[in-house]
């Protein structure tokens, strides 16, 4: 659960990008809990990764599971991988290379999550608004199960089509047309993004940064030169 891909939290459907994103959340545990000198940069201040208690908190603040009930623990780490995602970055200075493949990789699924999040946003005002009219709702998925940049903008012209049906049945009072309305708009913003610019993490693109920092990568840190490895112990000889 604690690598489980945020969107897994909305569907129960897994796609192929969601265990993408779970390599992606392995590789950050992995940098908290034993990169040299590591930092965990935040609007309005950093926490040094330098010792053990240190280490046990950035963990806890981005990968907060600590709860009896699985539904909750779910939700409560999808949401502190958003926020991680969005307002949070991480430093290590003596693996310049590292830092700059994490926070790649972190920009790729924060705008990721932001157009999808987006979709789900105006699927939601849409249902809520047939709820009201007594109509069900037309969907059988969220945009979290899609595979690819075509199921996306598939999905998105699926709402943008079930909004139009929406106009007609939802109460004809100003609020609920406005509502609407500027979730549609939203929509539209995001279905053009995903045409012009939106990064998708397909296997292709998450191998691309790797293969841009795997020849830094493969360079020993800088500590390395005056590490010595702690020397094996001889078993004693048994005496009868």
């Amino acid at each position: 659960m604690v690598f489980t891909a945020i969107a897994l939290a909305k569907s129960p459907h897994p796609a192929s990008w969601h265990d993408y994103e779970s390599f992606f959340w392995l590789l950050v545990w992995c940098t908290i809990r034993h990169c040299v000198e590591a930092r965990l940069v935040f609007p309005g201040g950093h926490l040094p990764l330098y010792s053990h208690d240190d280490r046990t908190k950035g963990l806890d603040q981005v990968f907060p599971y600590e709860t009896a009930r699985v539904d909750e623990a779910r939700e409560h780490g999808a949401l502190a991988k958003l926020e991680f995602l969005q307002n949070c970055s991480i430093v290590t200075p003596k693996n310049p290379a590292l830092q700059v493949l994490i926070n790649s990789l972190r920009y790729i699924f924060k705008e990721h999550y932001v157009l999808l999040r987006s979709l789900q946003a105006t699927q939601d005002t849409i249902i809520r608004l047939l709820k009201l009219a007594d109509k069900p709702s037309p969907f059988r998925s969220t945009p979290y199960s899609a595979s690819t940049p075509e199921q996306v903008r598939e999905h998105g012209k699926e709402i943008l089509k079930q909004a139009a049906v929406a106009k007609s049945l939802i109460p004809q009072d100003p609020i609920s047309k406005d509502e609407l309305n500027f979730a549609v708009f939203r929509l539209e913003e995001s279905i053009a993004y995903i045409d012009k610019s939106a990064p998708f993490p397909t296997f292709d693109v998450i191998v691309k940064y790797f293969e841009q920092a795997l020849p830094a990568l493969k360079k020993p840190p800088a500590d390395m030169e005056t590490f010595e490895p702690k020397r094996e112990r001889k078993p004693k000889a048994f005496k009868a």
